[in-house]
């Protein structure tokens, strides 16, 4: 441990290392945004089954976001791009009329929720479902479309 320790500079280095394939994913994530639809299933799709693939990881982030770490602050590259895609994306899907809502921080927030919640957690759900990353990704994406399709279409407003 001490020589990887000291190969990364130090014990939190090597803690802030270890999130480079996320940094990694969200670099090279590419979308086109002349179908800004088509844009947002592809990064949900592709948040849902890396956060799958790499739950531990994704696992870490959340606690860290949850307990307002203060290693929140040196972690911002591994969370604003994922934020800022998402962002720029539900931005064109509003521009576009493809979806209306009525805050984009908050579709941020319900969308990115949905995303990183979407791992089976065992001890809250005891009843294992059989869905492979795939379904569950396409059942992220239909549930964030059709919540903020709805809250346009003035279901679910408070009374």
């Amino acid at each position: 441990m001490a020589l990887v320790s000291y190969h990364f500079g130090g014990k939190e280095n090597v803690f802030f290392e270890m999130f480079e394939p996320i940094r990694q994913l969200f670099a090279n994530m590419k979308y086109d945004l002349s179908d800004p639809l088509g844009a947002l299933t592809t990064f949900c799709r592709q948040f849902v089954i890396f956060r799958n693939e790499e739950h531990e990881l994704i696992s870490i982030l959340q606690q860290e976001l949850v307990m307002n770490s203060p290693r929140l602050e040196k972690l911002t590259d591994v969370f604003f791009p994922s934020w800022e895609q998402l962002r720029l994306i539900l931005k064109e899907c509003h521009e576009e009329n493809v979806i209306q809502f009525p805050s984009i921080d908050l579709a941020v927030n319900f969308a990115m929720g949905t995303l990183m919640h979407s791992f089976n957690i065992s001890f809250l759900n005891r009843n294992q479902s059989k869905f492979t990353p795939e379904q569950v990704a396409d059942l992220a994406v239909s549930f964030i479309i059709n919540g903020l399709t709805s809250t346009h279409m003035g279901r679910g407003r408070e009374r």
